[in-house]
């Protein structure tokens, strides 16, 4: 965004001179320099160029994000799971239920104190995960 115009601009050297006071550098220039040239912008006029070149720059990023592309599946955008373990503050993620009751039965399992012992049942871990969040203890 900041290098293409400039690159043309020296490419084409007839349009140089008049699209240099608008390329991104010179219009950022324009915003703090004291002393003008004749060809420069004034302030205010660097300014909202500059603003310009900055929505632009958003736009294009804000449109290529995952976000921006919800009909898209990625690799990232895969449903998770995660909860953390009350007594050890470990967080636990996995991909989806029957991963979630394995891996926290192994996590009790291997626990500290709980040497086998407290291992919850699948129906129990699944009813705590269900729960809305306004109900779960913290």
């Amino acid at each position: 965004m900041l290098f293409v115009p400039t690159i043309l601009a020296g490419i084409l050297p007839r349009l140089a001179e008049q699209i240099a006071p608008y390329l991104p550098m010179n219009a950022g220039d324009a915003i703090y320099s004291l002393h003008r040239d004749a060809a420069s912008l004034s302030a205010w006029a660097g300014f909202g160029v500059f603003c310009v070149y900055a929505g632009i720059a958003l736009g294009l990023a804000f449109s290529s994000s995952p976000a921006a592309m919800p009909n898209q599946a990625t690799e990232e955008s895969a449903m998770t799971i995660s909860t953390t373990c009350r007594r050890c503050r470990e967080l636990i993620v996995v991909e989806d239920e029957d991963d979630l009751v394995s891996q926290i039965q192994a996590h009790a399992r291997d626990h500290g104190g709980a040497r086998g012992k407290h291992v919850p049942s699948r129906d129990h871990i699944l009813a705590h995960h269900r729960r809305p969040d306004s109900e779960k203890p913290e």
